[in-house]
């Protein structure tokens, strides 16, 4: 067991771990600016208000007037 080559690659793979350790802080970081994610793009917010081709209507019966045509 050679004890300098594992020291080489123990320091190897704490470089890695610091490169993913910051790469993960500056994404944090800058959660919420640019473009979403796709995944969350395909999620759809829900629609407000009145559904489309709902309009308030007047029945021509109930109000006395003859719609001229």
């Amino acid at each position: 067991m050679d004890i300098a080559k594992i020291l080489v690659e123990l320091r190897k793979e704490r470089d890695q771990v610091d490169e993913v350790i910051l790469s993960l802080e500056r994404l944090a970081r800058n959660r919420g600016l640019g473009l979403p994610p796709a995944g969350t793009a395909a999620i759809v917010a829900p629609r407000r208000g009145r559904p489309v081709g709902s309009k308030n209507r007047r029945s021509t019966k109930s109000n006395g007037i003859t719609a001229v045509a």
